[in-house]
């Protein structure tokens, strides 16, 4: 009676696999090459179609990135932002900061539309350097009467 397999995975192999990904992962190796040694590794060891489960890292788990800060605003009926497109503030140019995502309601939308207006109750997540920031925020903020002095800038 033939069962159909094609392939047998020999669990300590891809448990070993594992390991090395996991292990270029925390070095800092990037992706690609994680994705080539994996394929040569399988090549050399066993065939596998299985897929590889790195897991993608967060912006803190990059050392190389650690200048870089991400923070949040809230947009309110009194913030500059509202109704207003990002290319329309023109937000990237003239502080450096960068929008990377908008929370709108229950929905993240991690690919904002620059020509879309921000709504009240939006919240914006900019990457940038503390000043980068800090400047990002009092641009989206301009009305609501706060300056970047009276806020905290982030640290983290």
């Amino acid at each position: 009676m033939e069962l159909g397999a094609a392939d047998v995975v020999v669990e300590e192999v891809e448990a070993s696999v594992e390991v090395i990904a996991r292990l270029l992962r925390r070095l800092q190796i990037p992706r690609n090459l994680i994705d080539a040694r994996i394929e040569e590794s399988r090549e050399a060891m066993q065939s596998s179609d299985r897929r590889v489960t790195v897991p993608r890292r967060v912006l803190p788990e990059h050392a190389d990135l650690v200048d870089l800060k991400i923070d949040s605003m809230l947009v309110t009926e009194r913030s500059h932002a509202v109704g207003r497109t990002s290319a329309e503030l023109n937000i990237r140019q003239r502080t450096l900061a960068l929008i990377v995502a908008v929370r709108r309601g229950a929905a993240l939308l991690d690919h904002p539309d620059p020509q879309k207006p921000f709504q009240v109750g939006d919240i914006i997540y900019l990457v940038g350097s503390t000043e980068a920031i800090r400047k990002g925020i009092d641009l989206l903020e301009a009305d609501s009467g706060q300056t970047g002095d009276e806020r905290e800038t982030p640290e983290a």
